[in-house]
């Protein structure tokens, strides 16, 4: 049970307000400004009620309880949320031209459903960056982005040693160039292919790197190509029987998940075969094992026992 506390915060944060989506902004931007984002927040009690204790009590958490926070609130208030675990976009790598997506990226957001424009995202968090765009990338030639990529791409082909080695050694030319300045100039014209032997040996493990990366990529997306003529099979499969059903008034929302969509068939004809449908169908598009021709035929069968059931050129 939730405490009426909730439903009254959620009313005065959004009084005054005439339509849904200002309310969801106003909820999110309350939790922003009001709330302090927490990695090592106190934990709740073994029967305390998470949004009660993160709103009243604790004022401070993580992303799972700003977004836990948020589509309570948008509930108390008749308005449809759900909470949402993926991962942010990461950083802009001008290198190779991607965004590297870490573990420290996982993150929860909520996802509102509007009439006519299904879900759209919502992040409550502190210091997120919107979810619905991407982080403008960087210029390749914007300067210091570049060239602290190279030099972390160049750093993880050396050994620790020769690092060590090579700050020293750096450390000791800088303070060389203090003392005698000009005459060091002077010495580094007369050795100028030594400079440019480094230079060249860090452009070759560069181009190495983003060689081996782009062919990683391409073996990923080589199976993922693999994989979708039978995950796009399923999906077709379940797509034909969507709108086989449609003829006899069974339209499949934008919100609707398949099993969702089947409920509201089996409950209307008394049957318990459309759920078997969208279960087969849920395992054969989500799961990460790749369909393969049993399965795709089990679904198959599945569907025709439905259609055989129901009534020649005729609307239920």
């Amino acid at each position: 049970d939730m405490s009426p506390a909730v439903g009254e915060l959620a009313e005065n944060i959004t009084q005054g307000l005439t339509n849904d989506y200002d309310k969801v902004q106003a909820l999110s931007d309350y939790l922003q400004k009001n709330y302090i984002y927490d990695l090592d927040c106190p934990p709740q009690g073994k029967d305390e009620n998470t949004v009660e204790f993160f709103l009243f009590k604790a004022k401070r958490g993580y992303c799972e309880h700003f977004a836990t926070a948020l589509a309570v609130l948008c509930r108390t208030i008749d308005i449809p949320a759900r909470v949402v675990t993926g991962y942010a976009t990461g950083q802009y790598n001008p290198l190779t031209g991607y965004y590297e997506v870490n573990a420290q990226d996982a993150h929860a957001w909520v996802e509102v459903y509007f009439p006519f424009l299904s879900w759209v995202e919502f992040d409550p968090t502190p210091g997120w960056s919107d979810p619905y765009t991407l982080r403008e990338k960087d210029n390749t030639w914007s300067g210091f982005m570049l060239a602290s990529k190279i030099g972390g791409a160049f750093r993880r082909l050396i050994p620790d040693g020769v690092v060590r080695g090579f700050q020293s050694a750096t450390n000791a030319i800088s303070k060389a160039l203090r003392a005698v300045g000009s005459s060091l100039a002077k010495t580094f014209t007369q050795y100028w292919h030594i400079a440019g032997g480094a230079l060249g040996a860090i452009a070759l493990a560069v181009v190495t790197l983003m060689f081996v990366k782009r062919k990683k990529k391409r073996a990923t997306e080589y199976r993922l190509e693999s994989q979708l003529d039978s995950r796009g099979r399923a999906i077709v499969i379940f797509e034909d029987f969507v709108n086989f059903m449609k003829r006899y008034g069974f339209t499949r929302d934008s919100s609707m998940t398949p099993l969702e969509y089947a409920a509201t068939i089996d409950e209307t004809l008394g049957i318990n075969l459309s759920k078997k449908v969208a279960e087969i169908f849920s395992k054969l598009r989500y799961s990460k094992k790749i369909p393969n021709e049993n399965e795709l035929q089990e679904l198959e069968s599945q569907i025709q026992l439905i259609k055989s059931g129901m009534p020649k050129g005729k609307k239920a």
